[in-house]
């Protein structure tokens, strides 16, 4: 029993770094499977638009993303109102998911970085 076990351990410390770094550092393929746009919850209490200050016009979509059997979802913020077309329903594309952040790879000098806010 106590030599298997210590066959095992060498041979999962030599597995796990690369089983981790297959799933978190290296890009995937992924389909987007639903857009919505984020609206901001209104923080206006009064009738009149007096001392109420003017937002930057900033966009915010909230883009589903299925990677395997996981559904992550990210926060999309541009100034600009249209998405890029690899974010659109139904897209493939390569994703790599970190920590906090889904990187998607429009291509291979450019990545679009969304915080991660399900999963």
């Amino acid at each position: 029993m106590r030599k298997s076990f210590l066959f095992m351990v060498p041979v999962y410390c030599a597995l796990l770094p690369n089983l981790y770094s297959r799933s978190v550092g290296s890009y995937q393929p992924a389909t987007v499977i639903q857009v919505r746009e984020y609206a901001l919850p209104s923080t206006y209490i009064e009738d009149t638009g007096i001392g109420a200050p003017q937002l930057p016009d900033v966009y915010k979509y909230d883009i589903a993303i299925q990677l395997a059997c996981d559904v992550y979802t990210g926060r999309y913020q541009s100034d600009k109102q249209e998405l890029p077309p690899i974010l659109a329903q139904r897209r493939t594309m390569e994703v790599r998911v970190g920590k906090r952040f889904l990187h998607v790879r429009v291509d291979h000098s450019h990545d679009i970085e969304m915080h991660i806010v399900r999963h």
